[in-house]
């Protein structure tokens, strides 16, 4: 879990540094939304 996590930290500063628009924004809350689903399934 502590992996994946640190991937998605290391994702959305990413996504926010390349940009700060409201679709990057998107995208970053999207991949939350899914790594919860995917922590919740596992």
């Amino acid at each position: 879990k502590q992996k994946s996590l640190s991937s998605i930290v290391v994702s959305d500063k990413m996504a926010r540094s390349t940009s700060s628009n409201q679709t990057s924004a998107q995208h970053v809350r999207g991949g939350i939304t899914k790594a919860k689903n995917v922590v919740r399934a596992t």
